[in-house]
C-alpha cells in the first residue's frame, strides 16, 4: 500500500523530553518525509508512544531499532512498520554538573539502558562507577544537573540544554529508525 505523508498535519510520537536523539529523527522525519507538515508530540517512555498509536491520538511513532521493547510494535495486528531510515544521533557525551570529580573517585553515573555499552569507554578512569538508571539520555542530563548523579552519558543537545561541562566525547551513533503507523487510522 503506498502511503501518502503530504496529505494533513500529522502527529509524530516519540521518546522525550525535549533534547533527545528520538526528539532529533523525529524532527528529520517531519521535515524530509512530512515536508513540516507534522507536529511532535513527546513522551516520557515508548510504552506511552505505543498506547498513543494504538489509540489513533497520533498517525506515526518514531522508535529506534535499539529500543529493547520495540517487538511489542510488532506484535499487533493493528500497527505496522511503514518506513525505515537512517539518522545518526547527535554526538554523545560523558557530562557533569560538578567541578570536582576526581577521576578515581566513586561516581554516580545516569545513562539511559541503550548507552550502557559506552560505560567502558567514557568512564574507564573511574575506579567505581554506579549507574542510575534514566528513561531517555534527556532525563540523565536533568539528573546531572541537579547534581543528583556526578556524570551523565547523554547527548549533545541535552548537554547544551542543561549546560553541563563534556568530560569526553563519543560520538554520532549510527541508528536506524522505524516508523510505525496504525492500520486503521491510516
Amino acid at each position: 500500500m503506498e502511503r501518502k505523508f503530504d496529505q494533513n498535519i500529522h502527529k509524530v510520537g516519540t521518546l522525550g523530553p525535549q533534547g533527545t536523539s528520538s526528539e532529533q529523527a523525529a524532527i528529520h522525519f517531519v521535515q524530509k518525509t512530512l515536508r513540516g507538515k507534522g507536529t511532535i508530540v513527546l513522551k516520557d517512555t515508548f510504552e506511552e508512544v505505543f498506547t498513543d498509536l494504538t489509540e489513533g491520538t497520533v498517525d506515526y511513532a518514531i522508535v529506534p531499532v535499539a529500543y529493547p521493547g520495540i517487538n511489542q510494535f510488532y506484535m499487533t495486528q493493528y500497527i505496522e512498520d511503514i518506513l525505515s531510515y537512517r539518522f545518526d544521533t547527535p554526538v554523545y557525551e560523558l557530562v557533569t554538573n560538578k567541578n570536582d570529580i576526581v577521576k578515581t573517585n566513586q561516581v554516580t553515573v545516569a545513562l539511559h539502558p541503550a548507552t550502557k555499552p559506552l560505560i567502558p569507554f567514557l568512564c574507564e578512569d573511574y575506579l567505581a562507577v554506579s549507574l542510575v538508571t534514566a528513561t531517555s539520555t534527556a532525563v540523565a542530563a536533568k539528573l546531572a544537573k541537579d547534581c543528583k548523579v556526578d556524570l551523565a552519558i547523554t547527548n549533545e543537545e541535552s548537554r547544551k540544554r542543561h549546560q553541563l561541562t563534556v568530560l569526553k566525547p563519543w560520538g554520532r551513533i549510527g541508528m536506524s529508525w522505524i516508523v510505525f503507523g496504525n492500520k486503521n487510522f491510516i
